[in-house]
């Protein structure tokens, strides 16, 4: 059944959200904790794609690959083809994986998305555009014939109107008294500083894949809001995941993988500034961990869950 009211909409989404939410309390309350194994040291992936190198987007592709927001053609190495435009469905999945609701994607992978054109959407793609739609970040009927076109590319505005739609709290404070769209949605990105170069350059042009990387990469450090308009501390998707800093030393071994960054920059090991490594580790720079000890470093914590292995670890931008 389609829905076409926006009343049937909400109340559909609602169901559709109680249903994953049991789904997963279920799901948690049946998992036994598995056996203790020894750390390996990790696996180092460099560059995160093939084609980045140079690019001005190669560092958020190298960390929402570690993240593992953009898999590539063949996953870590591959390539990722940063120039090219970004289609609805593949939008769907970056935009879901970057905002934390994997799992909520893997519990509706079965259902058949309700579009009328469901049998061209890829299956791999199920979970995440009915994700999309349970949560408002696309509509249920969008060209007016009940179809959802996962091939067609993504334009500028829909990209910054989807991930404005992502982060809670914000699509209500949106102007839409006065204001038309785009307009409105695009100056509320740019107060964010969601839309970087893409804010005021044809808005109806397909979003390359770079563009969408820098606005993902942006909007994971965004609060959501509460009903009042304010932040919500604590909520965005990389919040207290990113830490920048000089790397003072690293260890790798059969049982322990971290790395020491000074943060506060007095120059010394302090608590809370050892990091776990997570058992892959994406570099921001050629060559090994030696290489990049006593320069400036970002380092990104991988998502979900309470630990925060680092990820991804590479030399801050701007830095010598």
């Amino acid at each position: 059944m389609t829905y076409r009211s926006a009343g049937e909409a909400w109340f559909a989404r609602r169901a559709l959200a109680v249903v994953v939410s049991l789904a997963v309390a279920v799901a948690g309350a049946l998992v036994w904790p598995g056996p203790v194994v020894e750390a390996a040291p990790p696996s180092v992936v460099w560059p995160a794609f093939s084609d980045i190198s140079g690019h001005p987007a190669e560092f958020e592709f190298s960390v929402l690959g570690a993240l593992g927001v953009f898999g590539g053609s063949r996953g870590p190495g591959g390539t990722v083809r940063p120039n090219d435009p970004i289609t609805r469905v593949e939008f769907c999945k970056v935009l879901i994986t970057a905002t934390g609701r994997t799992e909520m994607a893997q519990r509706l992978a079965g259902l058949i998305p309700d579009y009328a054109d469901a049998e061209s959407i890829p299956t791999w793609g199920w979970g995440y555009v009915n994700s999309a739609w349970a949560l408002g970040i696309v509509g249920l009927d969008p060209y007016g014939d009940g179809t959802f076109r996962p091939g067609r590319y993504v334009t500028h505005a829909e990209a910054v109107t989807m991930v404005v739609r992502a982060l809670p709290g914000h699509d209500p404070r949106v102007p839409q008294v006065g204001q038309f769209w785009p307009g409105n949605y695009l100056a509320y990105g740019q107060d964010y500083g969601l839309t970087l170069p893409v804010s005021t350059f044809g808005p109806f042009l397909p979003c390359a894949r770079c563009d969408m990387a820098k606005m993902l990469y942006a909007a994971m450090q965004v609060n959501y809001l509460d009903r009042s308009g304010q932040e919500i501390p604590g909520t965005a998707s990389l919040d207290d995941r990113i830490w920048s800093g000089t790397l003072l030393s690293y260890v790798t071994g059969d049982s322990v993988n971290t790395v020491t960054i000074d943060l506060d920059g007095n120059g010394t090991a302090d608590p809370g500034e050892t990091k776990d490594l997570a058992a892959t580790l994406v570099l921001g720079s050629p060559g090994v961990l030696r290489a990049m000890v006593g320069r400036r470093v970002v380092a990104v914590g991988a998502l979900g869950g309470p630990d925060k292995p680092v990820v991804f670890i590479g030399p801050a931008p701007g830095a010598p």
